[in-house]
């Protein structure tokens, strides 16, 4: 990575290694043992910052730039405390990026990983029970056989065979009290030697019964009946 220099104001070529305390560099072209590493700054306190423009502004190799600093830290007042790198290529850029913030934000980026998985797994555990349920209940019922086949039950056939029996008897009461009343009399079911002659009429009726032994007149015809 390309490192900005404080004094000269320009960008100079080093090896840098990344560790989970922060981020060292080699000032020497050798390194013979780690203990010759510069710590350029730590992950504490410090967040990564992508850069952009800094190529015009900086005078940087390239335009794949970043920083490392604090969040409160801003521009012009605090520069000597802002670390500027500047990568080959937009590929290094990304791993360097992403590597440093797996060093700070490793465990945190992990539980959310796992959280959003279960999330997911639930959402979707949540949506196939849904389309479960939807296609159980879009099934239709059955309805009753009887209904649809027009076969009436045992019971339903004897309601409405009485039915008919107490329609056809209030029918032939009707007729019966159609044809007394239009004959000046009421038929209560009696005789028929009282059905014609017990009722009581203001007009038009007989008011006492006729002998059982009428007296025939004697004719020709009379006498051959009687003889």
């Amino acid at each position: 990575l390309y490192l900005k220099s404080d004094a000269k104001k320009g960008w100079k070529k080093y090896h840098f290694v990344l560790r989970p305390s922060g981020l060292y560099y080699s000032p020497k072209d050798k390194v013979k043992t780690l203990k010759e590493l510069v710590c350029l700054a730590t992950f504490d306190t410090n967040e990564v910052y992508i850069g952009l423009n800094w190529k015009k502004k900086y005078k940087s190799p390239t335009d794949f730039c970043f920083a490392i600093k604090h969040p409160r830290l801003q521009q012009p007042k605090s520069v000597k405390f802002i670390k500027f790198l500047c990568a080959d290529d937009q590929r290094t850029l990304e791993r360097w990026v992403t590597a440093m913030r797996i060093a700070k934000h490793g465990r945190q980026l992990l539980e959310n990983y796992r959280s959003l998985v279960e999330e997911l797994t639930q959402e979707d555990l949540d949506h196939l029970a849904h389309a479960r349920s939807c296609s159980i209940t879009s099934i239709p019922t059955k309805t009753n056989g009887n209904v649809a086949t027009g076969v009436n039950s045992p019971a339903q056939s004897t309601s409405s065979s009485a039915s008919v029996a107490n329609s056809d008897i209030s029918s032939g009461r009707h007729s019966r009290a159609s044809s007394s009343s239009s004959s000046g009399c009421l038929s209560d079911g009696g005789t028929a030697s009282e059905s014609a002659f017990d009722c009581e009429f203001p007009m038009g009726t007989i008011k006492r019964k006729p002998s059982m032994k009428p007296n025939i007149p004697l004719t020709w015809m009379t006498r051959q009946l009687k003889e």
